[in-house]
């Protein structure tokens, strides 16, 4: 989903999420809550070590976790029911194009470095095609990989094995944002908005990325998911006006 948002900003920190939505999409650049650094990117990933391997020791709490749990399965259920007809239609279409097949299996590590299929439609080509595309219709099927438990609503992008053990390699801390689950999209994707072309040849694009990982695996709430899914819809939205 990171490519939904080109527009976004490209600040030299990253901002907190206290006063999201109070700014135009593309250009947000927030002012830090009382307690919380409003600049993880000019922290160096060691110091968040301890913090991120103690969260990862220590298991989530019931009530918020179950309570999570079950609002995300509601939020996939209902989404992917609603969207059926169009994912139906759009397979069609994509399996009338004879191009490949109408749904993409793609490998992806998940929490803890464990692997997992991430389900992606592909979208024909053509004028309903780029209908289906500003709808964003490809990456509803993300929705499954959360009813299965693989993946969250929110969280940091789901990488390529072969990324993430590159990463792993060059970058220190790299395997701490794997302390929580994959999201269909998150702080990183809506705020540093890092193409995955542009991540895939930069080691200096993919550290930034896990600045942004690293806060958001810190200071996870159900608050900071419910104003990053907000602005994730504002971004998706004046993506489409704009196409």
């Amino acid at each position: 989903m990171a490519r939904w948002f080109g527009r976004a900003a490209r600040s030299g920190s990253a901002p907190s999420p206290s006063s999201l939505g109070h700014r135009r999409p593309g250009t947000v650049a927030l002012a830090s809550p009382a307690g919380l650094s409003a600049r993880p990117a000019a922290v160096r990933p060691r110091r968040w070590t301890g913090r991120v391997a103690a969260r990862r020791r220590s298991r989530d709490t019931p009530g918020p976790s179950l309570f999570r749990r079950a609002a995300e399965i509601l939020f996939a259920a209902v989404v992917l029911g609603l969207a059926a007809p169009l994912l139906a239609a759009a397979a069609l279409a994509a399996l009338a194009d004879r191009s490949g097949p109408a749904i993409e299996r793609v490998a992806r590590i998940g929490r803890h470095g464990r692997p997992f299929t991430l389900y992606r439609l592909r979208v024909c080509a053509g004028a309903f095609g780029r209908l289906l595309r500003l709808c964003r219709i490809e990456d509803v099927l993300q929705l499954v990989n959360v009813l299965k438990g693989e993946m969250a609503l929110v969280g940091p992008r789901p990488e390529a094995p072969g990324s993430a053990a590159e990463h792993a390699r060059w970058i220190p801390c790299w395997r701490d944002r794997e302390a929580v689950r994959p999201g269909v999209t998150g702080w990183a994707q809506v705020y540093l908005a890092v193409s995955p072309l542009e991540r895939g040849g930069s080691l200096a694009g993919a550290r930034r990325m896990l600045d942004y990982d690293l806060y958001y695996v810190q200071h996870q709430s159900l608050r900071f998911d419910l104003r990053i899914l907000l602005a994730t819809l504002r971004l998706v939205l004046v993506q489409a006006r704009a196409g």
